[in-house]
């Protein structure tokens, strides 16, 4: 059987766009420029004949075409994702050690990582240390910090952006280069993002 696909790199930066509903955003969590994110849609827009976003000066909306290619090929990439959690638990199955700045430590709720669906199968442990050489030492999996500087031979995924955080601070996820988008940090990203999002909606 010959199966008719878009272009792999182009659905996948597609998927972390509308995701994220920002170039910049998918950029940093899959370690290419937000230039080379535009480009894979683009192409991707292209083979498909169809609009994909509505692109602002400052984000991103899906078009209605968008919104529903987008669910489907969500659901897909979780398929994937359980598809290699079943064959090779090793590779995406084990659970991490996450290491996080002295703010967000007190930030979070207590018992964060066992109290969110999400996280459950996805964390072993939380620390109160975002030492990055933890993480070059093997003793965590990824660390998260507030304004954290970029570190050789360590990724960084965007997780809040400055401009949706009241003093203008980014939060950065940081680990070694196979992990930064892998299905742990994917939800350990986007569980501290809601809960930052949701304390300022609250203090607002």
């Amino acid at each position: 059987m010959t199966y008719r696909l878009p272009p792999l790199n182009s659905l996948k930066a597609f998927e972390a766009a509308a995701r994220n509903r920002s170039f910049k955003a998918a950029a940093s969590e899959l370690g290419v420029t937000s230039g080379a994110v535009s480009q894979l849609v683009k192409k991707l827009e292209l083979a498909l004949s169809i609009e994909l976003f509505t692109r602002f000066t400052n984000g991103l909306i899906l078009t209605p075409d968008g919104e529903k290619y987008f669910h489907r090929i969500a659901g897909i990439f979780e398929l994937l994702t359980d598809a290699t959690d079943e064959v090779a638990p090793d590779h995406n199955g084990r659970k991490f050690s996450v290491g996080l700045c002295s703010e967000l430590y007190d930030l979070l709720p207590k018992g964060w990582a066992r109290s969110t669906n999400g996280l459950r199968h996805a964390v072993r442990d939380v620390v109160h240390d975002a030492d990055p050489a933890l993480v070059w030492n093997g003793e965590l999996d990824c660390i998260v910090r507030i304004n954290g500087d970029s570190v050789d031979d360590l990724c960084s995924r965007e997780i809040l952006e400055r401009h949706k955080e009241p003093s203008g601070r980014k939060v950065v996820l940081q680990s070694k280069p196979a992990l930064v988008n892998c299905h742990q940090t994917n939800e350990i990203a986007a569980s501290i993002r809601e809960l930052l999002i949701n304390s300022q909606q609250e203090v607002g």
